[in-house]
Formats: structure tokens, sequence, C-alpha cells
């Protein structure tokens, strides 16, 4: 993986570039269903499949980005999303210490640039009020929709999605961590 964790806002993320091996990696874990216009865009399927390649710079990213958490000390649950044209998500928040999100496939188009585009959103006080977001405040950090960008972020911070124009189509794989002692749920 490429780039170094930063602080964005006072809070760690991560957002880099995953190597095209790494991806065929996950690829070739999980084989999708035929896409349909017909899916449940939040239907999600559960990947039975070891940690990817890169695993470990992960977890050397999750100990910059928490530091309580011991390097080897975390359990990840992954799963795959499929989002066809029309889907869209204005916020979510996410579960765990961590949160990390590698786009395997789109087939974005240039005409639409910010078709799909992942934005992690400033969870400052009073940055959602800003009418005009701009430096410093509201102004989101965002994650480009073609296959390989990738980031790593607190599971709390707020993140949405663009919608989708068609025929965009993008295929997410999203791991959360938490530490080993929460149980055997991760």
């Amino acid at each position: 993986m490429t780039a170094d964790v930063f602080p964005l806002w006072t809070t760690p993320i991560w957002i880099g570039q995953v190597p095209t091996d790494a991806i065929a990696e996950l690829d070739a874990a999980w084989t999708p269903e035929p896409a349909a216009d017909s899916i449940d865009p939040a239907a999600t399927v559960a990947a039975p499949m070891p940690l990817p390649g890169f695993a470990l710079e992960l977890e050397l990213a999750a100990a910059q980005l928490c530091p309580n958490a011991a390097v080897g000390d975390l359990r990840w649950k992954h799963t795959i999303e499929q989002w066809p044209p029309g889907y869209y998500n204005g916020m979510r928040y996410g579960e765990g210490l961590l949160r990390a999100l590698v786009i395997l496939s789109s087939n974005a188009s240039r005409d639409h640039p910010d078709s799909g585009a992942i934005s992690l959103h400033d969870p400052r006080a009073g940055s959602a009020n800003v009418g005009l977001p701009g430096l410093p405040w509201g102004r989101p950090a965002k994650i480009p929709p073609l296959a390989g960008a990738a980031a790593a972020f607190p599971g709390w911070l707020g993140w949405s999605v663009a919608p989708l124009r068609a025929p965009h189509r993008i295929v997410v794989w999203m791991a959360v961590a938490e530490p080993a002692s929460v149980g055997d749920n991760y």
C-alpha cells in the first residue's frame, strides 16, 4: 500500500492506493454474483476469506490510527458491497476501532468524476453547519471512485457515497477491526 497516515481535522486517517496484485488477491477470494439492476444496493456478501496480503501494512496503519490497539491484537470482519447505478449513501457511521475500504472495481466515467466518490466528513463540532465549506472547516476528504483507491479511518468517523450515475458500478471490500478481546464475532 502506498501513502502514510496523516492527521486531518486532528483525526488520523490513511488514504492511498492498494497495489494491483493485492486487488487481484481480494478479487480471487470472492466471486460476485452477476450484476443486475434489481439487486439490493445495501446487500452485503460475507466473504469467508483471510485478510489480504497487505494485512500487515493495514495492521501497522491501525497502530498509528488507534494507538491503544497492539499490532496483531485486532480481529477483522470483512464484507463486499456492490453499488449499482443510482446507489448513494448520505451518511454512514461505522463500528469498531478502525474501518478500511478498498475499491475492487469501478467503471467510473470521465464525464462524471464525482459519481461514487467516497467522502470522509469533518467530525469537528459545527463543521456540518458551514454554509460554504473550505479550509479549515467542513471540507471532506474525498476518495476517488477508482479501482485500488483505499482508505482507513477510525470506525466512528462519518462517511458518505455520492450517487452513482448510470452505468457506473462499484465493488468495495470493507473491513472493520475490533480488539481480539471483544469476542469471536469478528
